[in-house]
C-alpha cells in the first residue's frame, strides 16, 4: 500500500467546496480553521472543448484567500499535469 503525504505549504491543491465548486490553488498556510490559498482558480470549459482556468473571485483586489475548513468537502494534491498548467497560468514560469 502506498502512503500519501498530507497537503503541505506550497502544494498546488484541488478543493471541492460545499456549494459544489471545484477550485485549484497554491497553499500558503494550513491552520486549524482553514486553508490560506494563493491565486485560486475555477475549472471552466475551454473554447475548443477542453478545460481552462478562470479566477475564482474575479473582482477582488487580492490574490490570497482563506477557505474555511467547514466549507471544504474534500481536498487533495492536484494531478501533476493540471498543477503544471496551473503554475504556468498564474505565473510567468514555463515548466518543462
Amino acid at each position: 500500500m502506498l502512503l500519501k503525504k498530507p497537503l503541505a505549504v506550497n502544494d498546488v491543491a484541488t478543493f471541492k467546496l460545499a456549494n459544489g465548486e471545484e477550485i485549484v490553488a497554491q497553499i500558503n498556510e494550513i491552520t486549524d480553521s482553514g486553508y490560506d490559498v494563493r491565486k485560486p482558480v475555477s475549472l471552466v470549459p475551454g473554447p475548443q472543448g477542453g478545460m481552462g482556468f478562470a479566477p475564482w473571485i474575479m473582482t477582488a483586489d487580492a490574490d490570497s484567500f482563506t477557505l474555511n475548513k467547514e466549507q471544504v468537502l474534500a481536498c487533495a494534491t492536484t494531478q501533476s499535469e493540471i498543477a503544471k498548467m496551473y503554475t504556468e497560468a498564474v505565473t510567468d514560469i514555463q515548466l518543462a
